[in-house]
């Protein structure tokens, strides 16, 4: 069997514990490691683990995920 290499937004949505919606709005400002594939968010399972463990959820604060522009 082989393992998965990549997430979907729902997937990281529900790992991280952010709504989908901010998971793509951090993605679009790059703030959270993704690439698009079809038009369509995905995310390296090793990065985005990484990136946990690195930034910290707990670190993006709601500032750092409000909307801007």
């Amino acid at each position: 069997m082989r393992m998965r290499t990549t997430y979907l937004v729902e997937e990281v949505s529900e790992y991280l514990r952010f709504h989908p919606h901010t998971i793509r709005r951090l993605a679009r400002q790059g703030k959270i490691p993704a690439f698009k594939v079809g038009g369509q968010w995905r995310f390296d399972v090793k990065t985005i683990n990484e990136w946990k463990q690195g930034v910290g959820v707990e670190n993006v604060n709601r500032e750092s995920i409000t909307k801007s522009t």
